[in-house]
């Protein structure tokens, strides 16, 4: 059944792109039926929240496009929504295969085997590397970073606050994920003259993420060093220069093809670990690798395919529906009373409406399309700035983002124990944080009019 479902998850992923490249007759409608197959047999064995909000929001969505009459067509393209993501978050640990073959892993776990006693820079090290990688290899950076981890058997507790901070701290200025090419596409406003503003505002998360764990190191136990190695500088050099060639290469393409980035990382993280592999001579060991990628890894994303897909599955439905209207109206009375309240009500009602099952896309894109930033009396920086925010905390909060599943799996733990009892707090300083930097951001541009 394992094999079966993972050459049917494989199957869409190669169908999709070469529907991207060439277009196939009846290709979405193909790739929709496809995708509600996989759907419907990953939701029984998938477990927790992914498996309750998963069938939820593949319900709700059907009863809204049932009682809108839709066609096969809006039908297809909600269906197909988060494929793009899907693709990514499937393929990205085909990456890990030759870092394990080079030994790099080995050699990463021995220089932060270095900082074992240094809690605090060891959590900044990780988050600097999350801010390297992350922008380019997107969610699967948790991935890649865990296999890296692995061997240091490191707390889950103190792993959970750093994949969640250094990954959220990117997504408020990262030009490559989606969320924030999404905003900037509903705000009208050009990457360059929020890039700056991005920039900070994540760079502000970050500090904060690693001051609070100063003082939450002390209350976590690191398990005693039974063993170092020393580390091959060489072979550090050659991961840098791996991950030097593959962001340039997905830079290139990016301009080449004029496509979508994560299709891009998802085809560059496919292709490049092949001539990875040979350059180590290791091809035999790496198809030997990919066999047991296709056979036990596949099947074991069941959580993240079925959130990813339903997710936005229901997310392209609700984006056609009047949800935003009561948000629209709500904004415009709080922003005629206080921009300040304005701001910190929007990114905790987001946050929250996350916390309780609302994927923060629905929120926000409602709110985006529905709201033009000069009726609220703000620039477009300031309102794109303060989506992002709501964005970036929603994550971290809410149980059922790919983010918190992702790394509630690879811990093993709840993904509420993961969001609130870990980062609860930063959460709520971020968003804090957040505030008082958008508002000044407002008014050192109204004062500069």
């Amino acid at each position: 059944m394992n094999e079966w479902r993972s050459g049917l998850i494989l199957t869409i992923i190669a169908l999709f792109f070469l529907d991207r490249f060439f277009n196939l007759p009846y290709g979405e409608k193909i790739l929709a039926g496809l995708t509600l197959l996989v759907i419907i047999i990953s939701i029984p064995i998938s477990r927790g929240i992914p498996k309750i909000f998963g069938s939820l929001m593949l319900v709700i969505g059907t009863l809204i496009l049932l009682g809108k009459d839709s066609g096969i067509d809006e039908w297809a393209q909600s269906m197909i929504r988060n494929l793009p993501l899907m693709a990514l978050i499937v393929l990205v640990p085909i990456l890990t295969i030759p870092i394990k073959l080079g030994g790099y892993d080995s050699n990463i776990e021995s220089i932060t085997n270095r900082y074992r006693s240094k809690p605090n820079l060891l959590f900044l090290s990780i988050s600097i590397v999350f801010q390297m990688i992350g922008p380019v290899v997107n969610l699967g950076s948790i991935r890649l970073i865990d296999a890296m981890l692995k061997k240091l058997k490191l707390p889950a507790e103190f792993l959970g606050k750093v994949y969640i901070r250094g990954f959220t701290s990117i997504i408020t200025w990262s030009p490559y994920f989606a969320a924030v090419l999404l905003i900037l596409y509903y705000v009208d406003i050009p990457l360059v003259s929020y890039l700056p503003f991005g920039i900070l505002l994540g760079l502000l998360q970050l500090i904060i993420g690693n001051l609070l764990f100063i003082k939450e190191a002390k209350k976590i136990e690191f398990p005693e060093i039974t063993e170092s190695h020393e580390n091959n500088r060489w072979k550090i050099f050659e991961l840098i220069v791996a991950f030097s060639i593959l962001t340039s290469i997905v830079f290139f393409f990016e301009y080449w093809l004029q496509m979508d980035m994560i299709m891009i990382v998802a085809l560059s993280v496919f292709i490049f670990p092949f001539f990875w592999s040979l350059y180590l001579k290791s091809f035999r060991r790496f198809i030997q690798s990919l066999n047991y990628y296709r056979k036990y890894i596949v099947p074991g994303t069941s959580n993240e395919v079925i959130l990813f897909l339903t997710a936005g599955f229901f997310g392209a439905v609700l984006s056609n529906t009047s949800i935003g209207l009561l948000i629209n109206d709500g904004l415009r009375y709080l922003a005629e009373t206080s921009i300040l309240l304005m701001i910190i009500l929007t990114i905790i009602l987001t946050s929250l409406l996350a916390l309780f099952g609302v994927h923060q896309i629905v929120t926000l894109i409602s709110v985006a399309s529905s709201v033009i930033a000069s009726d609220l009396g703000i620039e477009k920086v300031v309102f794109a700035l303060l989506l992002m925010s709501a964005w970036s905390v929603s994550t971290i909060v809410s149980p059922i983002t790919p983010v918190n599943v992702i790394v509630s799996s690879l811990i093993n733990k709840k993904p509420l124990q993961v969001s609130l009892k870990w980062n609860g707090v930063h959460a709520l300083l971020v968003i804090s944080a957040h505030t008082l930097y958008i508002y000044l951001v407002h008014i050192w541009i109204s004062g500069g009019k």
